[in-house]
Protein backbone atom coordinates (compact mmCIF):
# COMPACT_ATOMS: atom_id res chain seq x y z
CA UNK A 1 0.00 0.00 0.00
CA UNK A 2 1.26 3.42 -0.61
CA UNK A 3 -0.16 6.68 0.86
CA UNK A 4 1.23 10.10 -0.36
CA UNK A 5 1.40 13.16 1.98
CA UNK A 6 1.46 16.80 1.34
CA UNK A 7 3.19 19.27 3.63
CA UNK A 8 1.47 21.23 5.34
CA UNK A 9 2.54 25.20 4.13
CA UNK A 10 3.24 28.20 6.02
CA UNK A 11 1.55 31.47 4.74
CA UNK A 12 4.49 33.21 5.68
CA UNK A 13 6.97 30.89 4.44
CA UNK A 14 5.30 30.96 1.07
CA UNK A 15 5.26 34.66 0.85
CA UNK A 16 9.24 34.77 2.05
CA UNK A 17 9.73 32.09 -0.79
CA UNK A 18 7.88 33.79 -3.56
CA UNK A 19 9.20 37.20 -2.48
CA UNK A 20 12.84 35.45 -3.21
CA UNK A 21 11.80 34.19 -6.27
CA UNK A 22 10.93 37.54 -7.57
CA UNK A 23 13.60 39.04 -6.44
CA UNK A 24 15.76 37.05 -8.25
CA UNK A 25 13.58 37.79 -11.62
CA UNK A 26 13.56 41.47 -11.25
CA UNK A 27 17.37 41.64 -10.59
CA UNK A 28 17.64 39.23 -13.70
CA UNK A 29 15.77 41.99 -15.55
CA UNK A 30 17.39 44.95 -14.12
CA UNK A 31 20.28 43.27 -15.35
CA UNK A 32 19.71 42.45 -18.69
CA UNK A 33 18.36 46.30 -19.25
CA UNK A 34 21.56 47.76 -17.94
CA UNK A 35 24.49 48.59 -20.12
CA UNK A 36 27.38 46.35 -19.91
CA UNK A 37 28.99 42.93 -21.58
CA UNK A 38 25.73 40.87 -23.26
CA UNK A 39 27.50 37.85 -22.31
CA UNK A 40 27.64 39.15 -18.60
CA UNK A 41 23.62 39.91 -19.05
CA UNK A 42 23.07 36.45 -20.28
CA UNK A 43 25.18 34.36 -17.59
CA UNK A 44 23.31 36.58 -14.46
CA UNK A 45 19.59 36.33 -16.29
CA UNK A 46 20.28 32.55 -16.49
CA UNK A 47 21.61 31.95 -12.76
CA UNK A 48 18.50 34.23 -11.08
CA UNK A 49 16.31 33.18 -13.32
CA UNK A 50 17.10 29.14 -12.31
CA UNK A 51 17.68 30.49 -8.97
CA UNK A 52 13.78 31.78 -8.86
CA UNK A 53 12.52 28.77 -10.73
CA UNK A 54 14.16 26.36 -8.06
CA UNK A 55 12.50 28.27 -5.18
CA UNK A 56 9.77 27.70 -6.34
CA UNK A 57 10.09 24.05 -7.71
CA UNK A 58 11.08 23.61 -4.02
CA UNK A 59 7.92 25.13 -2.81
CA UNK A 60 5.09 22.84 -4.57
CA UNK A 61 7.63 19.82 -5.58
CA UNK A 62 7.89 18.47 -1.61
CA UNK A 63 5.84 15.11 -0.59
CA UNK A 64 6.50 12.40 1.31
CA UNK A 65 5.37 9.02 -0.20
CA UNK A 66 4.75 5.84 2.52
CA UNK A 67 5.42 2.35 0.89
CA UNK A 68 5.19 -0.31 2.65
CA UNK A 69 9.01 -0.86 3.15
CA UNK A 70 10.06 2.73 2.70
CA UNK A 71 9.75 6.44 3.23
CA UNK A 72 9.96 8.29 -0.20
CA UNK A 73 10.78 12.02 0.77
CA UNK A 74 10.95 14.17 -2.56
CA UNK A 75 11.66 18.13 -2.27
CA UNK A 76 12.39 19.80 -5.96
CA UNK A 77 14.99 17.69 -7.97
CA UNK A 78 16.07 16.29 -4.51
CA UNK A 79 14.83 12.51 -3.44
CA UNK A 80 15.61 10.20 -0.59
CA UNK A 81 14.32 7.00 0.52
CA UNK A 82 14.59 5.98 3.91
CA UNK A 83 14.05 1.96 4.86
CA UNK A 84 11.07 1.84 7.76
CA UNK A 85 13.11 -1.07 9.14
CA UNK A 86 16.07 1.70 10.09
CA UNK A 87 13.87 4.23 11.65
CA UNK A 88 15.05 4.94 15.21
CA UNK A 89 12.59 7.76 16.38
CA UNK A 90 9.97 10.20 14.89
CA UNK A 91 9.34 13.19 17.07
CA UNK A 92 7.39 16.79 16.71
CA UNK A 93 10.15 19.86 15.66
CA UNK A 94 10.35 23.32 14.88
CA UNK A 95 13.75 23.01 13.97
CA UNK A 96 14.07 24.59 10.13
CA UNK A 97 17.30 21.71 9.40
CA UNK A 98 14.64 18.61 10.60
CA UNK A 99 13.35 18.15 7.37
CA UNK A 100 12.61 19.62 4.22
CA UNK A 101 8.89 21.21 4.75
CA UNK A 102 7.70 24.59 4.54
CA UNK A 103 6.17 24.83 7.30
CA UNK A 104 7.80 24.82 11.01
CA UNK A 105 5.70 22.05 12.02
CA UNK A 106 7.60 19.27 11.46
CA UNK A 107 8.37 15.66 12.51
CA UNK A 108 12.02 15.11 12.95
CA UNK A 109 12.63 11.51 11.91
CA UNK A 110 16.32 9.73 13.08
CA UNK A 111 17.23 6.76 11.31
CA UNK A 112 19.91 4.53 10.89
CA UNK A 113 21.61 4.53 14.43
CA UNK A 114 20.92 8.19 14.83
CA UNK A 115 23.49 9.38 12.34
CA UNK A 116 20.65 10.83 9.57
Amino acid sequence: MTTVFEPKRDTWIVALIWAGALFCAYGALIQFTSAGPFLLKVVVLLFLGFAAVFMVWILYQIDYTLTDDNLVVRCGPIRYRVPLARIDSVKPSRNPLSSPAPSLDRLLIKWNDGRR
